[in-house]
């Protein structure tokens, strides 16, 4: 016989309708405690579970059940280490205002295309009421996830982090430099496990996660190869090489893959990938063939390439054909008017705030690849354009 379809008792517990209702004694502690905080009988740092239990007259483990009930509704905050405290009325209206810090050190900020994609993420956070704070040092362990409460004001209003040295951030976003080449900055274990342990949202940018299964914001890496090699082959290339400031990441493999699976579909030779030192420009400018040659420069080996008497010469007379493919908003190859791989930066930080704001604890790691477009600046006959369209994985 099918249960009634009625009104679902009061206290019961949401989910399976099998699951045993709250009972009478929890619900009424945890009116109690709601009670005393709205009246004001509670305020600020609430005394430890055990010294709640005796003035409540019940046992630590269901008072700590009841206040992560309060938790859930925003009557009070709880912090690993530092206790329960009370949200006060004020504090409560400007409770969604969430602050982030961004994992990467000043030294590798420097570059405006860095510093830039920083500033559109901090106004991807900004158009939701959020902030980003950066870090100006690496940092390890429990500082990572801390920041001087001077940075920002206490949204509890309760005076209690401001006579603390730190307050623990809401997410961490990571944002490794030179992805394509010696992957710096990036996440270390201690700051993981420091991000797993408090719950907190944790999203990279730009790069594909080698520490461990992070949220991730990723240009199309694969396509971005395939683009490029098809293009050099359509400009009359029968060989491409692809040349990088450094071999083994994650990004540049998944590059080669891309120019890999081109060259294959197309019936040519497969695709070279090395370090573009001064001897291998000038062996690969030096050609040996009638055909131009296809070169890729990756990242920061593009000023090698642009620098190099040998790679410029075989350029101008036209035994060479170059692309490129660099992080994200840089602008070397649109002023060296280089055909590029291109990915709209404003899309990765939407993405990245995005996957932020919507953290849930537990949750599965989601990764999101953004396709760009080939953009042709050397007088070459561009490709049809296909319409970018994101994929969450």
């Amino acid at each position: 016989m099918h249960a009634s379809m009625g009104p679902r008792p009061q206290g019961a517990v949401s989910g399976s309708p099998d699951l045993p209702r709250l009972s009478y004694k929890f619900q009424r502690l945890r009116e109690q405690l709601r009670q005393a905080i709205l009246t004001g009988e509670l305020t600020g740092r609430l005394p430890g579970e055990r010294a709640l239990g005796r003035r409540f007259e019940a046992n630590a483990k269901t008072i700590n059940k009841a206040l992560c009930d309060l938790s859930s509704e925003g009557l009070v905050t709880r912090r690993i280490g530092r206790g329960t405290f009370v949200i006060s009325p004020a504090a409560a209206t400007e409770k969604s205002a969430r602050v982030y810090s961004c994992h990467m050190p000043d030294a590798l900020t420097a570059a405006p295309h860095r510093a830039a994609l920083i500033d559109r993420l901090r106004a991807a956070l900004a158009a939701s009421g959020h902030r980003l704070v950066t870090l100006d040092r690496p940092q390890r362990g429990r500082a990572a996830v801390k920041i001087d409460p001077s940075a920002v004001e206490d949204r509890n209003g309760n005076g209690h982090a401001a006579g603390s040295p730190s307050r623990t951030v809401d997410g961490v976003f990571c944002i490794p430099a030179d992805p394509l080449g010696m992957m710096q900055g990036e996440p270390t274990m201690d700051l993981l496990a420091e991000v797993l342990r408090r719950q907190l949202a944790f999203v990279q940018v730009g790069a594909p996660s080698s520490a461990g299964k992070v949220c991730t914001v990723v240009p199309d890496y694969v396509d971005a190869g395939f683009r490029l090699a098809e293009y050099l082959y359509l400009r009359g290339c029968t060989r491409v090489a692809m040349l990088a400031s450094a071999l083994g990441s994650s990004a540049l493999n998944q590059v080669l893959t891309g120019a890999q699976t081109c060259a294959a579909r197309s019936g040519r030779v497969a695709v070279s990938c090395e370090i573009a030192s001064p001897p291998a420009l000038v062996r690969i400018a030096s050609g040996g063939s009638a055909e131009p040659i296809g070169v890729i420069a990756i990242g920061a080996a593009l000023k090698a390439v642009l620098n190099d008497a040998s790679m410029v010469a075989a350029r101008r007379g036209k035994r060479m054909v170059m692309a490129a493919l660099g992080e994200p908003c840089e602008t070397q190859a649109v002023a060296a008017k280089v055909t590029s791989y291109d990915v709209d930066a404003t899309r990765l930080t939407n993405w990245a705030a995005k996957l932020a704001m919507e953290h849930r604890a537990g949750q599965r790691p989601v990764e999101i690849i953004v396709p760009g477009q080939l953009c042709v600046r050397d007088g070459g006959a561009g490709l049809p354009q296909r319409t970018p369209t994101d994929v969450a994985v």
